[in-house]
C-alpha cells in the first residue's frame, strides 16, 4: 500500500484491536468502532486505554493491519486511538485461519515418537 493511500475495512463498523501491553504476556483482544478511516491512521473507539507506540494488529474479514497507537485520547468514558499503519502491514487474511495461531503441518505418530527416544537413548552424545 502506498503512502497517502486510503485503508479500506469494507465499511466495517467493528474490528479487532489484539496487542500485548507485556512481551511476556498474552495477546489482549477487543472489539472496537472504527470512527475515522483517513490516509494510514484509522481511528477508533476502545474503552481501555492503549499506550502510545503500542504495536497493534486490526482484524476483520481481509485483512489484518499491523500498526502503532500514535495517540489515546479520552473522550465521554471510552478512548480514542489514532493508528499509524505501515504501508508494509497489509497481509491477507485467510477466511480458514485465526492470525494468531500457528499452524502446525506435520505430526509423528507415538511409534516415530518411541524410535526417535530409542535412538537418543542408545547413542548418548
Amino acid at each position: 500500500m502506498a503512502v497517502g493511500t486510503s485503508i479500506s475495512f469494507l465499511h466495517a463498523d467493528l474490528v479487532l484491536l489484539r496487542w500485548c501491553d507485556d512481551p511476556k504476556a498474552p495477546f489482549r483482544e477487543e472489539l472496537v468502532e472504527l470512527l475515522e478511516e483517513h490516509r494510514s491512521e484509522p481511528m477508533v473507539r476502545s474503552a481501555l486505554a492503549i499506550t502510545e507506540l503500542t504495536r497493534v494488529y486490526l482484524i476483520e474479514r481481509e485483512y489484518v493491519r499491523t500498526g502503532i497507537v500514535r495517540s489515546c485520547q479520552p473522550e465521554e468514558g471510552s478512548f480514542i486511538l489514532t493508528i499509524d499503519i505501515s504501508d508494509v502491514s497489509v497481509i491477507e487474511a485467510s477466511s480458514e485461519r485465526d492470525p494468531g495461531v500457528f499452524a502446525v503441518e506435520d505430526f509423528i505418530t507415538e511409534e516415530q515418537e518411541a524410535a526417535i527416544l530409542r535412538e537418543i537413548e542408545e547413542n548418548p552424545a
